[in-house]
């Protein structure tokens, strides 16, 4: 089954590899600098952070039915696209709703669509494959 399904494999790696950027962990990693940067508190920072991920919890509703409605490759396309946007947002952005905006990117992109068309892919279309006996 390896080397019959490997590009699906390795989109499923790669998909889940690059949604690094939309995860807690990572956004973490740079709450320091953000902070500094904006002059936020712990409070006023988690409170951008919470309101993104929220925001992006009640999205993923609609927007994680589009893998079902579009070709993959052009939704992998659309999920890239948004979490580049997301990544620039966060680096350029110079302001507490740049932050949310960023934020929202990068968790609804990243950590979520990413994730989930990594996993509804390897399921939907492995799964479909015949098995080896």
């Amino acid at each position: 089954m390896l080397s019959k399904e490997w590009r699906l494999l390795a989109f499923g790696f790669l998909m889940t590899l690059f949604s690094s950027p939309g995860q807690t962990f990572f956004i973490a990693y740079f709450s320091a600098d953000l902070r500094q940067h904006l002059n936020l508190s712990h409070a006023e920072f988690s409170a951008v952070y919470s309101a993104a991920t929220l925001l992006s919890a009640v999205a993923v509703v609609w927007t994680g039915t589009l893998i079902d409605r579009l070709d993959l490759r052009v939704f992998s396309q659309i999920v890239i696209a948004g979490l580049a946007t997301g990544c620039a947002a966060l680096a350029y952005g110079s302001n507490v709703l740049t932050l949310l905006v960023a934020f929202f990117l990068l968790r609804q992109f990243g950590q979520g669509l990413m994730v989930m068309s990594a996993g509804t892919t390897m399921v939907r279309y492995i799964s479909a494959a015949p098995r080896m006996r």
